[in-house]
């Protein structure tokens, strides 16, 4: 019963006013990055969430792809602000993506 518990759990986010959450157990394909290190040493109280201080509308971007590996951008600007969220996420994968 405890391992089905770690494996629903979440990560709740507030990034620049917009909110998120991560399942821990999708955030933890990405243990190099910022985000998860900062996630998974944070101890919260049930539903509060951990505030980034970054361009919460770029973000949804980046949750697009914890979710899914993929990319779903057409726009130059949304590419360069991507670009930018990754690397300051140290989000490796995404990272390579941009080549």
């Amino acid at each position: 019963m405890a391992n089905e518990c770690a494996l629903t759990e979440t990560f709740h986010f507030n990034v620049g006013g917009w909110f998120f959450s991560v399942p821990k157990s999708q955030l933890a394909q990405f243990q190099d990055s910022v985000l998860y290190k900062e996630a998974s040493s944070q101890t919260q109280p049930e539903g509060s969430r951990l505030f980034i201080d970054r361009d919460g509308f770029a973000f949804r971007h980046v949750h697009y792809f914890l979710h899914t590996s993929k990319l779903a951008l057409t726009s130059s600007p949304d590419l360069e602000l991507l670009y930018e969220q990754a690397s300051a996420f140290q989000l490796a994968p995404l990272l390579q993506v941009f080549g």
